[in-house]
C-alpha cells in the first residue's frame, strides 16, 4: 500500500495542501494582530495627546481626574480597562516619582523609563509589556524636569473579530483539506 506510487503521491499532495493552508492561516492572523495593534496604538495616542494638552494647559491632573478620564474615555473609544500614569523625573538627582495615576492601575502594567535630557517630547512611544500595550509621550516642563503620560490597555485575544478570524481560518482550512484528500 505505502509503496503505491497514487498512494505516496496523494499523501505528498495533502501534505502540501495543509503546509499551504497553515502558512497562509498564520499570516492572516498575524494581520489581523497587527491590524488589532495599530488601533489600539491609535487610541492610546488620542489618550495620551488629549493628557498632554491638559498638563500644558494648566490643568493639574490627579488621581480623581484620571479615574474620571479613565471611564469617558473607556466609555468613547470603547476600549476595556485603560490605565494612565504620569511621571515627574528630575534630571538633576535622576529620582522618579508618581505624581497621578487612575486608582485601578498597577505598576507592573508599565515599564519605568530612562529618561535622559535629550528626550523627544513629541514622539509616542509603544511597547507591549506583560499583554498590556503601552504608549508613552514626555513633556518638559523646566530645564530639569520632565514628566512621562502613560496609558495601557490590556491586548485582549477574546476580542470576537480575532476569534472569529481565527475560527473562520480553521473551518476554511479544514474543509479545504478534507476537498483536497481523493
Amino acid at each position: 500500500m505505502f509503496k503505491s506510487i497514487r498512494f505516496r503521491l496523494t499523501l505528498y499532495f495533502a501534505l502540501l495542501i495543509a503546509i499551504i493552508l497553515l502558512t497562509a492561516s498564520y499570516l492572516l492572523y498575524e494581520n489581523a494582530y497587527e491590524n488589532r495593534i495599530s488601533n489600539i496604538d491609535g487610541s492610546l495616542s488620542v489618550v495620551v495627546g488629549d493628557m498632554i494638552y491638559d498638563i500644558l494647559d494648566g490643568d493639574k491632573l490627579d488621581t480623581q481626574e484620571l479615574d474620571e478620564d479613565t471611564k469617558e474615555i473607556e466609555e468613547q473609544l470603547k476600549i476595556n480597562t485603560l490605565h494612565m500614569r504620569i511621571m515627574k523625573y528630575n534630571l538633576v538627582t535622576n529620582r522618579q516619582n508618581t505624581v497621578a495615576k487612575s486608582s485601578k492601575t498597577k505598576d507592573s502594567v508599565f515599564k519605568n523609563w530612562d529618561v535622559k535630557k535629550d528626550t523627544k517630547e513629541h514622539l509616542v512611544y509603544y511597547q507591549t509589556l506583560n499583554n498590556y500595550r503601552n504608549a508613552i509621550q514626555f513633556v518638559k516642563i523646566d530645564e530639569n524636569t520632565i514628566l512621562s503620560v502613560q496609558v495601557a490597555v490590556m491586548i485582549s485575544f477574546k476580542d470576537e473579530s480575532l476569534r472569529q478570524t481565527i475560527l473562520v481560518l480553521f473551518g476554511v482550512n479544514f474543509v479545504i483539506f478534507l476537498f483536497s484528500l481523493p
